[in-house]
Order: C-alpha cells, then structure tokens, then sequence
C-alpha cells in the first residue's frame, strides 16, 4: 500500500477507497478532522461545466488540494453546480469547502465568493447554508443532517478575472 499523492493504492494500482478491500482502513486515514471522518472520497460526482480536461468534477473528492487537482467550472457557467452523491445516507456534521487558485494575480480573488450548501434528506433538497462574500479558502459548514447527496450551488463563482469556480476539495463529515 502506497500514500503517494494522498491517494490510496493497492500493490495493484487499485484505489483502496470506498469498496476496496481494506476501505475501512483507508477511509480512517482519509480522515480529515475529530469526531468524525470524511464520507465523501472517491464518491461520485456530477458537476454542470468543467473548464477543460483534466478538471472535472470527481477531483474535488479525490483528497488532494492541489491546483493540478480541482475541478473547475466552464466560463461561460455563471451559476456552477457541484453534486456529490455519497452512495448511502450519512449523518452529517460538517461540511468542509476547500476553493481557490494558488496562482491568482491577486491573493485570494480565485476562491468561490458565494454558494448554498445543501443536502438530499429522505425529505428532498435542504439548504444547510448561504455563504455570501468569502474570502478564505476553507469554509467550515456545520451541519445537522442525514443525506446521501451534498450539493453546492455556486452564485459568485470567484473574485478573478478569469470568474470561474476553482474547487480544490469538498469534505463530508460524519460519525457514522
């Protein structure tokens, strides 16, 4: 088994992740905070744009905060959307959303400005959380709900000239 990269491999080059035979072992080490760990590595993802290959919507799970390792949204996308479909219902403490863009001309213009979290119940859609003229890269979001989706609807893509999403990494928190 390899940790190169923070993504876990089998002698084989196959992710451990999720339905790998070591899965509970590799999501404890993917683990991103106490009283809890993160749910969402390696789900599924559907996004509504993506800049250009090599950014698509599953890098923002795959537990790397990189800039070669984000999804990014197409320009012409004013209102991205970002959906991670965890597979099962999780109760769900916390969301963490990790944008932005190491590069930008202008420190801090590259992380998404203003976005609604929220999350699939037995009920449908409910909102989390409006997050309004952000600024860090890494909003914490807490939370207190059972979902097996969590989406982000993305109303103010960046501050850049370039007003795209740039997401490094989304994070699902449960103690399940």
């Amino acid at each position: 088994m390899s940790t190169g990269g923070e993504q876990l491999l089998d002698d084989r080059g196959g992710h451990l992740g999720r339905d790998g035979p070591f899965s509970e072992i590799a999501d404890r080490l993917l683990a991103t905070g106490s009283g809890g760990r993160n749910v969402a590595p390696y789900a599924s993802v559907t996004v509504s744009s993506v800049l250009r290959a090599g950014a698509e919507g599953g890098k923002a799970v795959d537990g790397r905060c990189s800039d070669d390792s984000r999804w990014g949204s197409a320009e012409d996308d004013t209102t991205p959307v970002l959906t991670v479909e965890l597979g099962r219902s999780y109760a769900i403490s916390e969301i963490r959303v990790r944008s932005g863009y190491g590069k930008a001309p202008v420190p801090g213009t590259g992380v998404v400005r203003s976005l609604a979290v929220e999350a699939h119940t037995a009920s449908g859609w409910q909102r989390v959380a409006t997050i309004t003229g952000n600024t860090p890269n890494t909003v914490r979001v807490p939370a207190s709900v059972t979902a097996d989706q969590v989406r982000l609807a993305i109303s103010d893509p960046s501050g850049n000239p370039l007003d795209v999403a740039r997401m490094y990494e989304v994070e699902v928190v449960s103690g399940d």
